[in-house]
């Protein structure tokens, strides 16, 4: 072959080839980006709107409704969810996977802007966003000092997140926790009807008195001043000299003394009690049993994890050393530190398995020498792969890493066919060129083969779409990458070396201990061989039966996405009934947080109860005032797994909490999991536009639901409803004052939640707002404030009751939609004995008999029906990749036959993945699944090599049982090679000690079983089919 002859005439060439190859390839490795998954683009926006103080109804009609209209017709759009809560919208639109984000994101800006005008003037701009739904915060931060907690917050948004917003790779960063300073103004209910005055008045008073504004200019001969007006306040104390009235007497002569201009006035101090405090609690954040100001960090969704992570943390450290105030600035959850150590565990059980392979080389060959060249040629080719793979953009994921393994697997067993051939023309006298060149020609057919019968597997999958050709790109193109390499470097470095080389073998008695044994099995081989060739009907039976047993069995191996992982947290959900206070759902709380802080094996606690509206837009979870989120980091040297932690204190936790609190656990998991998950079989979607038609009939079809068999832990997602007071305006009343609805509204929402009618600026430029409202004590009891002034002239004015009906009642608390029809979902496990097909027939049945209102739709969603899709794009580019195969071993044997005994032992290796699966309690997974791709691989590369033996040594002869004979011995020794040095080599990848082996040690274990057998399955089942089949053609 030119290539291998112009290596090995070229030395100093092909060095300096592959030296420059060495030197890219580690300036690509360290330029690689290193995540868990590959990079994963969902094609999902999320609006989110907010409209302070607006009940769900409200938010739901006149911002989520308009808004879900106008995007409607975006191209390529898939699907439209809503959230409709307390002055909040959130609004998610979900795309086709071919779809590109960024203009999508831009049309559905376009369709917003377009109708901006009907949405309310009090609700705040729209924001789109690109977010990763299931994507967790890169990183999580906890800052706590000893400062009022105003300072710890401003420190926190204007100093920590302005800096780290900046920082490459972050999208976004939500704070949560701490309370703002506010200056309120309480306002006597007394004294402002006593002196005949309206509360909005105040509000208007303040605006206006706290103001500079400019006049103009003023010109002289040789200057031009400018004049404005100052009016703000300087001092708090200012805000209480406030004028809200002047009463003049005219029956009084006006004079200058200053009684007689002041007996009139009325100021703000008059009628208010003026403080400085701070902001209503909305959230609470603790770490570890102390307030804190949590700060949740999420990456771009291009952006590399590890990479993100290590600027933030460059970046705190030189934050920490700017602090202008002493703050305690701790690490909560780093996403990176659990990638890092996986990677890290990788490449420590790779190393220990190379170790291990290299013995195996070095017993097999007998030869220093080659063992040596062999173990040189794995990192060039690995080297060459990391080049390739820069220049393609992939990142050294799980997947990719999987990718490498089957081309390092390729390498060792093209280098083992090279370098045996070559020795073997050595002994024949040939001198180390003319071996060299000579050597690598004659098997060069049989690896190129051997090298497009692995890419032909991998490489259809870059034709996959939607989220499986995201997750198997990286794969598929590493697989291609990889083997190439290995196929370049076997046909060119390998000769390079051997023609260098004396490949002497060793004379040590171990060496020849070892060779005594390796003949004693090769003849107990021949001779089993001759007994399963005497009897091969009869085992091939046992075989074929042993393989339908073990594909019954491989349906029922449990089946997940990716393997769980232990990552040494959990999550609590802590729910109360819709309405609680925060106070009371903080109590609730810190019950569980002693629990927490008091068990050896928990390491950090944060917890959250509610959110802030105004943090949505970051990323801020979004939680009620009944809901809390406590975090939990274990101890990483403990005894226990994390679920059985999670067992231990659910038991405790169960027994301190209310009754009224419902608890949920939760083991953290990565994104792409998240993804895939199925959390329930069954889920049944209720919509109707008729809200209450909806809540009746999901009520009454709930506990229809419970009479059905098989179902269990049947939940609905219908939330309670929130206890509420109407104020109904009398308008005809309302009318006759001159008073509108607009005016009513605006007066009890100041008097009860109060009203921020200006700033006040402190001396560092900072402002804090200023709150009218009226004191507490009148709003003790709703009805006082039927007790409120209203202000209708000079001379006259009405009691707030006289114009309007207070009315308690229930109104929702949340207002769920899908494609604009309001939505409740009711989702259910299944009883032992019961499958999804046979359940959802049963329950089609069940909803044909229960529906009868035309204007509520039941309907059971098909959940797995884009993973089906999916499923069925997989099983056809599989099976264009094992038609691929077949046309490219039958190219190279010229034969219709042989490619399908080769194939054979790919699904007859089944038996061994089985057993391997069962034996150890692995699930079959993304990550098992690409251990049966690997498997197959070096199978049909050493069947390959086998028939090429076999037909080099039938070929033209009478004897055709003692040539087979004959092959099948030479070929046992570089199959047990490969097969053994695979296995060694994955054993520490196997035990899984290293932290995130469960997501390795699935992979492992597959191609160890699967290997194995198809191994004893190449050395017996092959021969005695090709015997069979060259048996019946010669006749």
């Amino acid at each position: 072959m030119l290539l291998s002859k112009l290596a090995v005439k070229r030395p100093i060439s092909t060095l300096m080839f592959f030296v420059a190859a060495g030197i890219l390839g580690f300036i690509s490795w360290n330029k690689l980006p290193q995540d868990l998954f590959p990079a994963i683009s969902y094609p999902q926006v999320t609006i989110i709107t907010t409209y302070q103080n607006a009940a769900p109804e409200e938010v739901s009609t006149l911002i989520t409704h308009p808004i879900e209209e106008g995007i409607s017709t975006v191209s390529n759009l898939k699907k439209i969810k809503s959230v409709s809560r307390e002055g909040l919208s959130l609004i998610t639109a979900e795309f086709d996977w071919k779809t590109n984000m960024d203009f999508a994101a831009l049309r559905v800006r376009q369709k917003i802007d377009l109708i901006k005008d009907k949405l309310p003037r009090e609700a705040k701009e729209p924001i789109v966003k690109k977010i990763n739904p299931f994507e967790m915060p890169v990183m999580i931060l906890s800052v706590q000092g000893d400062v009022p907690e105003d300072k710890l917050l401003s420190y926190s948004k204007k100093f920590l997140k302005e800096n780290i917003s900046k920082i490459e790779g972050v999208a976004s960063v939500a704070l949560q926790g701490g309370r703002e300073k506010e200056i309120v103004v309480d306002i006597d209910a007394g004294m402002l009807k006593a002196r005949n005055m309206n509360i909005n008045s105040i509000s208007k008073a303040l605006k206006e008195s706290n103001l500079n504004y400019p006049a103009g200019t003023a010109k002289e001969p040789f200057y031009e001043y400018i004049i404005r007006t100052q009016g703000e306040f300087k001092t708090v104390d200012e805000i209480g000299e406030t004028i809200l009235n002047v009463e003049i007497n005219s029956a009084k002569p006006i004079d200058e003394s200053t009684d007689n201009l002041t007996a009139g006035i009325t100021k703000l101090n008059d009628i208010a009690n003026i403080s400085q405090t701070y902001s209503e609690k909305q959230n609470i954040s603790r770490f570890n049993g102390k307030n804190n100001i949590l700060i949740s960090i999420y990456k771009q969704s291009d952006a590399n994890t590890l990479q993100t992570a290590k600027r933030i943390k460059n970046s705190l450290k030189f934050l920490e050393k700017t602090d202008s105030i002493s703050i305690e600035l701790q690490i909560v959850y780093d996403k990176s530190e659990f990638i890092q150590n996986a990677i890290e565990g990788v490449n420590s059980a790779g190393l220990q398995g190379a170790f291990l392979a290299f013995f195996v080389l070095l017993f097999f060959l007998q030869s220093l020498s080659s063992a040596t060249i062999v173990a040189l040629s794995i990192p060039i080719s690995v080297l060459i792969t990391f080049i390739c793979m820069y220049f393609k953009g992939i990142t050294i994921n799980i997947m990719s890493l999987g990718g490498l393994a089957l081309g390092i697997g390729m390498l060792v067993d093209n280098s083992i066919v090279v370098i045996e051939n070559i020795t073997r023309l050595k002994q024949t006298k040939h001198d180390s060129i003319t071996a060299s060149i000579e050597g690598t020609e004659q098997v060069w057919a049989a690896i190129l083969s051997s090298t497009l019968t692995s890419i032909a597997v991998f490489l259809p999958l870059v034709f996959l779409s939607g989220i499986a050709g995201q997750i198997f790109t990286d794969l598929a193109f590493t697989v291609t990458f990889s083997n190439l390499a290995a196929l370049f470097v076997s046909l060119t470095l390998i000769p390079r070396f051997t023609s260098v080389s004396k490949l002497t073998t060793n004379k040590n008695s171990i060496f020849k201990y070892f060779e005594n044994t390796i003949r004693k099995v090769e003849d107990s081989y021949i001779e089993l061989l001759k007994k399963f060739i005497n009897k091969r009907n009869q085992y091939i039976f046992y075989v074929i039966i042993l393989f339908f047993v073990s594909l019954i069995i491989f349906f029922f191996i449990p089946k997940e996405i990716l393997p769980k992982v232990d990552e040494g947290q959990f999550g609590i959900k802590l729910k109360m009934p819709t309405g609680t206070p925060i106070e009371l759902t903080d109590k609730e709380s810190r019950k569980i947080e002693n629990i927490l802080l008091n068990d050896n094996n928990v390491k950090k606690i944060s917890l959250n109860i509610g959110t802030n509206a105004n943090d949505i837009q970051d990323g801020a979870q979004l939680l009620g005032s009944h809901q809390a989120d406590i975090t939990v980091v274990l101890e990483q040297k403990r005894l226990l797994t994390t679920e059985k932690l999670i067992n231990i204190i659910s038991n405790k936790i169960d027994k301190s909490i209310s009754s009224q609190a419902s608890i949920e656990y939760q083991l953290s998991s990565s994104g792409l999991s998240n993804a895939f998950s199925e959390e329930f079989p069954i889920v049944i979607n209720i919509t109707s536009l008729n809200a209450l038609k909806l809540n009746n009939t999901a009520k009454i079809f709930f506990e229809y639901l419970k009479e059905v068999k098989g179902l269990s832990h049947i939940k609905s997602n219908r939330s309670d409803p929130n206890p509420e007071t109407k104020i109904l305006i009398n308008k005809e009343k309302a009318s006759i004052l001159g008073l509108s609805s607009k005016d009513i509204s605006m007066l009890a929402q100041t008097a009860i939640k109060g009203t921020i009618a200006t700033q006040f600026k402190e001396k560092d430029g900072s402002e804090i707002p200023v709150r009218v409202r009226l004191d507490k004590k009148y709003c003790r009891d709703i009805y006082q404030i039927e007790n409120i002034p209203v202000v209708i002239n000079e001379n006259n004015s009405t009691l707030l009751g006289d114009i309007i009906t207070l009315q308690k009642g229930v109104g929702p608390s949340e207002i769920l939609s899908v494609e604009q029809r309001k939505n409740i979902s009711i989702t259910a496990n299944l009883d032992a004995g019961f499958s999804k097909d046979q359940m959802r027939d049963i329950l089609l049945k069940k909803i044909a008999l229960f529906q009868k209102d035309a204007s509520v739709s039941i309907e059971l969603e098909d959940i797995t029906k884009e993973k089906k899709e999916t499923f069925y794009e997989l099983i056809f580019t599989l099976l264009l990749s094992f038609l691929l195969i077949y046309m490219i071993m039958a190219a190279q044997f010229e034969s219709f036959l042989q490619p399908l005994l080769i194939m054979v032992t790919v699904p007859l290796g089944l038996i061994g993945v089985t057993l391997a699966l069962i034996l150890t309690g692995t699930s079959l997974n993304v990550v098992s699944t690409i251990g049966i791709v690997l498997f197959a691989g070096i199978a049909v590369s050493n069947g390959i090599v086998m028939i090429e033996y076999l037909n080099q040594y039938s070929h033209n002869t009478s004897n055709l049982l003692n040539h087979i004979f004959e092959a099948c011995k030479i070929r046992f020794r570089p199959i047990m090679l490969t097969t053994l040095s695979t296995l060694l080599g994955l054993l520490p990848l196997t035990l899984g000690f290293e932290e995130g082996s469960e997501l390795r040690s699935p992979m492992a274990i597959t191609v160890l079983g699967g290997l194995l057998l198809s191994t004893i399955l190449t050395l017996f089942v092959l021969p005695s089919l090709y015997y069979i089949i060259q048996s019946r053609s010669k006749k």
